[in-house]
């Protein structure tokens, strides 16, 4: 093991993006054992470019001398709450189904919107002379992108995930 090329190879990698300095994530980023990523770690703490932060072993956390770095507050995950599977189950249910999502999800509101458009499109279809019914067809793609934007926007919210 090279420790002069792998820390290279890391320095290299902080200049492009940032990364919570710990010896999984220099392991991974290095392609080597977490073992060996400790030792690399140990290194670059004994000739001063790295100072350690907090804990030991694979769970310790460490700092770039002199620069701003990535850190997480112990006991925080930096990983984001998954959206729930509704959220999930609404937009493809909309965007197989206009309007389905919403009603089974309760999205009433929603779920009227989207009634009274293709209420509106298939009103045009009979009460509009011949000609004039081609102006249902872009209601009804409105009803479409009504149903797949306001489900999209229903899943970048996530409202029914349970809140702490």
């Amino acid at each position: 093991m090279d420790t002069r090329s792998l820390e290279k190879q890391l320095l290299e990698h902080l200049e492009k993006e940032s990364l919570i300095l710990t010896p999984v994530n220099v392991g991974f980023v290095l392609c080597i054992d977490a073992d060996d990523a400790i030792n690399v770690l140990d290194a670059l703490v004994e000739a001063g470019k790295m100072e350690l932060t907090s804990g030991s072993g694979t769970t310790a956390t460490y700092k770039r001398v002199g620069h701003a770095t990535c850190e997480t507050t112990p006991g925080v995950s930096s990983v984001m709450a998954p959206k729930s599977s509704a959220a999930l189950y609404h937009l493809l249910l909309n965007v197989f189904i206009p309007g389905l999502g919403s009603l089974i999800y309760g999205r009433i509101g929603f779920w009227f919107v989207l009634t009274v458009l293709f209420g509106a499109g298939i009103a045009m279809i009979f009460v509009l002379p011949s000609l004039s019914r081609l102006f249902s067809i872009a209601v009804f793609l409105v009803w479409y992108l009504v149903a797949i934007l306001g489900s999209i926007s229903y899943y970048m919210k996530d409202p029914w995930s349970k809140k702490e």
